[in-house]
């Protein structure tokens, strides 16, 4: 697997256009998200908020949320198509199978395991954790929180394994367009003996995106605060000087936040395309050579017509 490229994915989608505008998109939806609530804090003291007032605040935030999922599925379509696939057109419908995708995928993730190996060892850690749990909290016990431990560690790492196995549904479904269950089954077929390369290109992913995503909130951050220093609520409502800095790092957190989103996704799509065409050439030549042990007499024959074709022509040549 191609590193290098994949890490340059998750900063040269900002050559791409339509990149720049989801950035916007999702930064402007999380401030909201961050912000709404703690806003709300910050003006009872000084305003009367009714009920309806409320409940108008809570739905804003739900439809906000909405619409961070809807503009999620749109930009791993962009991302795809910026890797060179095809991607079907999104619908309404499309987005509210992704969301059961997103479903299924955790039935899968957290309780019912596809490896068969896996499945009884992640059924019984998760059984034992619960019981443990509980035995723990009626009477403590070292012995209890040490098992507690050991349970959890075994029951992340097949959590683990099937994260890496079930990275590519959503992207699937969105290329290909095909049913919930086969987009599952289809990432867990890409990702069979792959399983490393991928942990490895993911480390990496996220490793380097921390890092961005760190310096992009602290300078947006930084800005915004040096900005609300003149602007802010307290020169405009006469409140304290702590609100602006609090909405100051919200909006560092929303900026990054969202270039970690952006980048995630794109460089998601670039490790399917490279898995994509691993498995397409490997495919490749197993056909080739299940063809030449199933058909080996074909093949010969094949070749001792071409140079019986050959020699013809060239006793025809010679009698010319």
């Amino acid at each position: 697997m191609d590193y290098e490229a994949v890490i340059e994915s998750t900063y040269k989608w900002v050559l791409h256009g339509k990149a720049k505008m989801y950035l916007l998109f999702f930064f402007i939806m999380f401030l909201l998200i961050f912000v709404l609530e703690r806003m709300v804090e910050i003006f009872w003291g000084q305003f009367y908020f009714s009920y309806e007032a409320e409940a108008i605040f809570s739905d804003i935030y739900y439809v906000a949320q909405a619409l961070v999922f809807a503009g999620m599925v749109c930009l791993i379509r962009v991302s795809l198509k910026n890797s060179g696939f095809q991607s079907i057109k999104i619908s309404v419908f499309k987005i509210v199978d992704v969301f059961f995708l997103q479903i299924l995928e955790l039935w899968y993730l957290l309780v019912w395991n596809l490896e068969k190996r896996y499945r009884v060892i992640q059924l019984l850690s998760l059984m034992g954790i619960l019981l443990t749990n509980y035995a723990a909290s009626v009477v403590r016990s070292e012995l209890l929180a040490y098992s507690l431990i050991f349970l959890s560690i075994i029951y992340f790492l097949c959590v683990l394994y099937s994260s890496i196995r079930l990275l590519f549904p959503t992207l699937i479904l969105i290329n290909k367009g095909i049913k919930i269950k086969d987009a599952i089954l289809e990432s867990w077929r890409l990702t069979h003996q792959r399983e490393k390369e991928i942990f490895i290109a993911l480390v990496f992913v996220l490793l380097f995106l921390f890092v961005l995503c760190a310096i992009t909130s602290f300078f947006a951050g930084a800005v915004a605060n040096i900005i609300l220093l003149f602007f802010g609520l307290h020169a405009i409502l006469g409140s304290s000087l702590s609100a602006d800095l609090e909405l100051a790092r919200h909006i560092g957190a929303a900026f990054g936040v969202s270039v970690f989103i952006v980048g995630y996704w794109f460089a998601i799509s670039k490790i399917y395309l490279q898995v994509v065409k691993h498995h397409d050439s490997s495919t490749r030549i197993k056909r080739i050579l299940a063809w030449r042990v199933l058909y080996p007499k074909k093949l010969g024959r094949g070749r001792v017509r071409k140079k019986a074709g050959k020699a013809k022509n060239f006793g025809k040549k010679r009698s010319r």
